[in-house]
């Protein structure tokens, strides 16, 4: 299993640290879940990812989803570059495009 690390920072920031792929996708998904889960407004920071594969866009859109079910806002941040080129690819950008703040 690869290293990823999903914490809540003083700022209230998720930050989700180190390689992320199917083989650990339930774990993060679950810790994120349990992290976000008393936040009104949620800002996710990817910046510190350093290895993703397409599980990474599984994560955020199941993210959004239950931000969205709970109503909650979520706002991405330093979205990698590989990411968003994925996203586009499959079209899953019109679901996060709102969502992304690039820097």
């Amino acid at each position: 299993m690869l290293d990823i690390n999903v914490s809540l920072q003083q700022n209230g920031t998720v930050q989700i640290i180190g390689d992320l792929s199917f083989d650990n996708l339930v774990a993060t998904y679950k810790q994120a879940e349990l992290l976000i889960g008393g936040l009104q407004l949620i800002t996710v920071d990817l910046g510190r990812l350093t290895a993703l594969d397409s599980s990474g866009l599984v994560l955020l859109t199941s993210l959004i989803k239950i931000a969205r079910l709970r109503d909650q806002n979520i706002t991405l941040i330093n979205m990698p570059n590989n990411l968003l080129v994925l996203a586009k690819v499959t079209g899953a950008a019109v679901l996060l495009h709102m969502n992304i703040v690039t820097g």
